[in-house]
């Protein structure tokens, strides 16, 4: 490796942990031109793209990290790696697909002790039993993740956790215990003390859950934190659906041009993250605008 690829990839790094997601992504992808990223790296890469709306290029450094992990005999790195797609692949409505990749994760991760790979697994899967709308292994699946992350100390995942069972509860008609599992899930990303995907993922899906039971106070204040966090962080909106649902919002206060202006940004980040929901910013769009 050149001395000059050697700075940039140490730049790239120093970027990173300065959250500078747009700056750390170019000085990632030049070190990349240069064949000098190591699986740890693609994976930084890979979160610098999507925090920086680069949707296309995070999913490519994913699969590419998972690869090396794998090459490497890194079952718990590439196992994360494939969590990461299958959860993609979800957010795409590519189901097979994710299922594909969370069972080759759970296969990766079936001899290793009780760690954040595990846990995450556990997590997401339970999100996944909610929309098929199988509640008894949504709940065993996030009370299985919320204890092991207890464990061994994850406070991300503990979270997380909180907030795939407040989406039970809800499910479930159980509507005062899922929103202070919420509110609990919320008041931890609102506190700084979790990272970008832990804190994106909660503020998105409550604002969700908010918005799907009619609760327009309650999704307008935590629209409004998800803004100020996203501001904050230098980061796109997680990413297009938050502005769908932040038009919502603003249409029902009002706020029309407002809204009109959110939902155009949505779409043009759904076309290049989740192009099935598309559909959704288009109408939001033809709401604030009759």
């Amino acid at each position: 490796m050149s001395r000059s690829t050697t700075e940039t990839l140490s730049a790239a790094r120093q970027a990173y942990e300065r959250r500078e997601w747009k700056s750390a992504y170019d000085l990632f992808a030049g070190a990349e031109a240069e064949g000098a990223l190591a699986a740890e790296d693609l994976e930084r890469q890979s979160w610098a793209a999507r925090w920086c709306g680069k949707y296309t290029e995070e999913l490519a450094a994913i699969e590419h990290a998972e690869k090396l992990y794998r090459q490497a005999g890194d079952r718990r790195g590439a196992a994360r790696m494939a969590i990461q797609i299958a959860y993609r692949m979800h957010g795409q409505r590519k189901e097979a697909v994710a299922a594909g990749w969370a069972a080759e994760a759970a296969e990766l991760l079936a001899n290793e002790n009780e760690c954040s790979e595990r846990a995450l697994w556990s997590f997401l899967s339970s999100m996944l039993m909610i929309n098929m709308g199988d509640a008894d292994s949504a709940r065993r699946l996030a009370t299985e993740a919320r204890e092991m992350a207890v464990r061994i100390g994850d406070r991300d995942l503990e979270a997380l956790a909180k907030l795939s069972l407040g989406h039970v509860c809800l499910s479930t008609g159980d509507i005062k215990a899922g929103i202070a599992l919420h509110d609990e899930a919320s008041a931890a990303a609102m506190s700084g003390a979790l990272g970008p995907f832990a804190s994106g993922y909660i503020y998105c899906s409550v604002i969700v859950a908010c918005r799907n039971r009619a609760d327009w106070k309650r999704a307008a204040e935590w629209t409004d934190q998800a803004t100020r966090w996203c501001d904050q962080e230098s980061l796109q909106y997680y990413p297009g659906l938050c502005r769908v649902h932040r038009a919502e919002v603003l249409r029902f206060g009002g706020a029309y041009d407002e809204a009109e202006r959110s939902a155009a940004q949505a779409r043009d980040l759904l076309k290049a993250a989740t192009p099935f929901f598309v559909g959704w910013a288009h109408r939001e769009m033809a709401e604030t605008s009759s």
